[in-house]
């Protein structure tokens, strides 16, 4: 789906700049200011990571500073492997 965009815009003769990696770390940073300010807690912060990572996982989406948070949330909602204050650590990572 994030390809049409750019070939509707070609097709009027407008170029997009904007890669998939830039918006995406546009939206993580969205994601994290309402955190830092201690209005959301760090499995929300997990679960906006992973709907936005879900849809198309990236490489460079991956490596960007909230990329690694991808598959977190499973973790969380699953209860195996870390244990929460674990999980918690991990988002301030």
């Amino acid at each position: 789906m994030h390809g049409l965009l750019p070939a509707a815009l070609a097709e009027t003769g407008v170029e997009s700049r904007v890669t998939l990696a830039a918006s995406a770390d546009e939206a993580f940073r969205l994601i994290a200011e309402p955190h830092v300010a201690s209005h959301v807690d760090e499995r929300w912060v997990a679960q906006q990571v992973e709907q936005i990572v879900i849809h198309d996982d990236d490489p460079e989406v991956l490596a960007l500073p909230l990329g690694h948070l991808f598959g977190l949330d499973d973790e969380w909602e699953g209860r195996w492997g870390r244990t929460v204050e674990e999980l918690n650590a991990e988002v301030h990572n």
